[in-house]
């Protein structure tokens, strides 16, 4: 296929317009298509569809990274047993005298075939990235993370703890994923920016786990209407994780403005360019960014429009992301 980055989309180009395969690309994102555990409005199954083909308008050359793309980015394929999963749950749902357990087979198979598809493209030498999906999909992808990387901590950006030991019965929540990476995957730390809708057991939790610093929404604004800068938050937020940090995006973290049609709206939150800004102080600190994911995309134009181009910036932190001398 003939590139030029300077031109439009070629027909049959791949993620953001570029021609690498799966096995040429040093980037990989794993697409999955899963919302079965949404508690509001399921909205994000068709985000990872919705969202590579937003990204073939994404500007390749990067201000602050250059032209990073060089280092090849490729999208895996949207798996169908991933799909058929999420139809099934959300007809077990739908049924009368359903147990939730009845809902952990499906869910436990989905962390199954994510953690199989990060570890293996782990494997292969590659730097990877997730797209939802819900929250709850994060699991495997994490669980993969930190095989390799037992110390690393977690940067939660994220309207909402999703600390709930459980959510309507169901075990592997999209609202109890971090509960579950805490306490089944025993992550070390985790560092969450934005919260602003949380549960009294939630808040007991944060209160008490010395695994755990939040930077509520509100405690942010706080800071800025008294003078101090984003660069200073974002400085004291970086201090509180280790040398290792994967980056989880729900992008109900950003204010409605930005993400409107995502499952679980709160009011508040960060602006476009303050999660971004964020996400190069955590880069410009020299710490490591092992892999990401990216959620709660909801499935409309302007929604995928905005998560491709959080999508590139995610890409352009992965240590394979370096621009060409």
């Amino acid at each position: 296929m003939d590139f030029d980055p300077n031109n439009s989309a070629p027909e049959n180009s791949g993620l953001f317009a570029l021609p690498f395969s799966v096995d040429e690309a040093r980037i990989v994102i794993v697409p999955a298509p899963w919302d079965a555990t949404s508690s509001q409005e399921r909205t994000s199954s068709g985000a990872p569809a919705a969202v590579f083909a937003a990204s073939k308008y994404v500007e390749l050359y990067d201000p602050i990274y250059g032209a990073f793309y060089r280092h090849k980015i490729a999208a895996d394929a949207i798996d169908a047993e991933i799909s058929e999963l999420n139809r099934t749950a959300i007809k077990m749902q739908g049924r009368a005298g359903l147990c939730n357990a009845e809902l952990a087979a499906p869910c436990e198979r989905l962390n199954q075939i994510v953690f199989a598809r990060v570890a293996g493209h782990m494997h292969a030498g590659k730097s990877v990235g997730l797209l939802g999906g819900d929250h709850s999909v994060s699991f495997g992808a994490i669980q993969a993370q930190l095989q390799k990387y037992p110390d690393m901590g977690i940067l939660q950006i994220d309207a909402h703890c999703d600390l709930r030991s459980a959510f309507d019965g169901i075990r592997y929540s999209h609202a109890s994923i971090m509960y579950n990476v805490l306490e089944c995957l025993g992550l070390k730390r985790l560092v969450q920016v934005g919260v602003r809708g949380l549960c009294d057991f939630e808040a007991q939790y944060v209160e008490t786990s010395p695994r755990v610093v939040t930077f509520f929404d509100a405690d942010l604004y706080g800071k800025r209407a008294d003078g101090v800068t984003w660069s200073t938050i974002c400085g004291q937020i970086v201090d509180e994780l280790p040398e290792c940090v994967y980056i989880s995006l729900d992008i109900d973290g950003l204010a409605p403005a930005w993400c409107p049609h995502t499952g679980t709206p709160v009011p508040g939150g960060l602006s476009y360019n303050d999660a971004v800004y964020l996400l190069q102080a955590v880069k410009r600190s020299g710490r490591r960014i092992v892999g990401f994911d990216l959620v709660e995309v909801g499935n409309d134009s302007f929604d995928a429009a905005v998560a491709a181009h959080l999508l590139y910036q995610l890409c352009a932190l992965l240590p394979d992301a370096r621009t060409d001398s």
